[in-house]
């Protein structure tokens, strides 16, 4: 498998044709109304998008923004049949390896949201603050050992085999 670090600003025609499939597989509906329509239009030029690829297709993304030392995830959807094949795990432990220079990863998750809620609390984030209808999960990147930049001003292309992933937690 494949990852990218990419600015939306520099996805071809083709990636924005299957990142825009995946964010429509994975919609949430709320009153049979979309919620999160055309969420990929919204990325900013700013954002740190990683992608993973499998045969140079498209199968999974995290789109995260800075803040001062802080990333904060804003989205992340996986092709419906790349769910529960580690995609996702991947996507966060590249990020939490990338991460040199801020000292926090960051999620809101909807407090109804439990699986979510399991899911990121198995890859260390923690709660960290409580709104009316979310929490603010949390991961202290400072122990992470062996970070690298993010680079968005030029298109990187990683790709590790599966052992290479594995946590550098102290």
């Amino acid at each position: 498998m494949r990852y990218e670090i990419k600015s939306s600003d520099s996805f071809s025609k083709k990636e924005y044709e299957e990142l825009d499939k995946i964010i429509l597989e994975n919609l949430i509906f709320n009153g049979g109304r979309l919620r999160n329509r055309y969420v990929l239009k919204t990325f900013k030029a700013s954002d740190i998008i990683v992608i993973a690829k499998e045969n140079d297709k498209c199968i999974g993304f995290v789109c995260s923004s800075r803040f001062v030392d802080t990333l904060y995830v804003r989205q992340i959807a996986i092709a419906n049949d790349y769910k529960q094949k580690g995609v996702a795990v991947n996507l966060y432990k590249y990020i939490k390896r990338h991460s040199k220079g801020f000292k926090n990863l960051c999620v809101y998750v909807s407090k109804s949201n439990i699986p979510s809620q399991k899911f990121y609390k198995s890859l260390g984030f923690e709660e960290y603050e409580e709104e009316a209808t979310r929490l603010l999960l949390r991961v202290d990147l400072e122990n992470v050992k062996n970070r690298v930049d993010f680079n968005t001003d030029v298109k990187e292309t990683f790709e590790f085999e599966e052992d290479e992933l594995e946590d550098e937690i102290e």
